[in-house]
């Protein structure tokens, strides 16, 4: 979608959902989109607090097995 303030670019996840991100999404974001992250700007940065969230069962690639290969948040709910 194109704003006054810029694009927004997304992929629809299983059953349409709208929240999954990849890291190269994140990337553009804190580069292009926002002055709020600055420190993500560097992408070595944000790969490596991609890859500690990912290891720590953060962010998770919920919906492989329907071919949905972005990352959601989980939640202490859903680790059950």
């Amino acid at each position: 979608m194109k704003f006054p303030w810029g694009e927004v670019d997304w992929d629809f996840g299983n059953e349409g959902m709208l929240d999954g991100f990849r890291e190269w999404f994140l990337w553009e974001f804190a580069k292009n989109g926002t002055s709020d992250f600055p420190e993500f700007r560097d992408n070595l940065e944000l790969k490596k607090a991609f890859d500690e969230a990912r290891s720590k069962g953060i962010i998770q690639q919920s919906y492989l097995y329907l071919q949905d290969d972005l990352y959601y948040l989980w939640s202490e709910i859903n680790r059950g």
